[in-house]
């Protein structure tokens, strides 16, 4: 673990595993561990917290969490619904965000602006993403059967920075 460590609230796979996934989770979670790995951080699979991508999962992991260990001063969570459980239950076990344990989500929601503290965030285009998958899903229904081949499309993000984040 580096500076305290890092902790992901998601579905836990191995990377090769995470690598043939097709699932839109799976291939989040696998981009933010080779990102962390870019910048050094080696991730194990003690770094992530196995967790449904919803607020009551992440309220119960997070909790669970807590009660065994609470030597991490950062949480990346894979969505801003996850982060918000987070949320809950760092605040319900007296851990201050941001003064003890960073916390920031992934997609840009709205709501993410009016919690407390507000929520630092990766904020993706939907409407770029959804262009796409027309796209995408339009060239595949032109393939003849059998022919189509499978295309990777990196979208732009935008890092919201907010305070669950800001630490004096």
């Amino acid at each position: 673990m580096v500076a305290g460590g890092f902790w992901f609230l998601a579905p836990h796979k191995t990377p090769d595993q995470l690598a043939q996934s097709i699932l839109g989770r799976e291939q989040r979670l696998l981009g933010a561990m080779q990102a962390a790995q870019g910048h050094g951080i080696r991730l194990g699979p003690e770094d992530v917290v196995d967790c449904d991508w919803d607020q009551g999962s992440a309220d119960q992991a997070m909790a669970a969490l807590l009660t065994r260990r609470r030597d991490f001063d950062g949480v990346f969570v894979l969505t801003d619904v996850v982060a918000i459980g987070a949320l809950h239950a760092l605040g319900a076990h007296g851990v201050r965000v941001p003064e003890q344990v960073a916390l920031i989500g992934f997609d840009g929601l709205e709501v993410s602006r009016f919690l407390t503290p507000a929520l630092s965030t990766i904020r993706v285009d939907t409407d770029r993403v959804a262009a796409e998958c027309l796209r995408l899903l339009m060239a595949r229904m032109k393939d003849p059967p059998g022919r189509h081949q499978p295309e990777q499309v990196d979208l732009p993000f935008t890092l919201v920075e907010a305070g669950s984040t800001a630490r004096s």
